[in-house]
């Protein structure tokens, strides 16, 4: 159910209140009052008054469990928000990280071009000259995570 079906609800029971004050069972072709078999009730003012209490806590009970049910629905309204609004800050965090991973990886990238322009010429080959560029490459990379800000 929807929140503004229950304000609805809500409304709907207060326009009924004044009914239950005023209410009365039907009357046959005699004028006397029945009860919902069609019988003759015998003491009706006290009959009238009795259903009259059971209809208003009837009001009451309905009225308390509409409250209830609009309580609850704000509830998880107001988590569900919550849990978006966490979302959006676990987004943005990752989004973050990334742009941090990123901004390291294109700094890697460029110290190890900077490297294997420096051994092009060093005589090395296959995995002994790309040792030594590593060796180089992150040696300077922690330097650079260090020393960067």
């Amino acid at each position: 159910m929807r929140l503004y079906d229950l304000t609805d609800q809500w409304s709907d029971m207060f326009d009924r209140l004044e009914d239950y004050d005023t209410w009365e069972p039907e009357k046959n072709d005699d004028g006397e009052y029945i009860d919902e078999h069609g019988e003759v009730i015998k003491n009706a003012s006290e009959y009238i008054k009795e259903t009259r209490e059971d209809l208003k806590q009837a009001w009451f009970e309905s009225l308390s469990a509409i409250k209830e049910m609009f309580e609850d629905k704000a509830v998880n309204i107001a988590l569900h928000i919550k849990t978006l609004d966490a979302e959006v800050e676990a987004i943005k965090a990752e989004k973050m990280r990334l742009a941090a991973r990123q901004s390291q990886k294109e700094k890697l990238a460029a110290r190890r071009s900077l490297a294997e322009e420096q051994y092009k010429d060093c005589g090395l080959a296959g995995k002994y000259l790309t040792r030594r560029i590593d060796d180089n490459t992150f040696l300077n990379f922690a330097d650079l995570i260090l020393n960067d800000p």
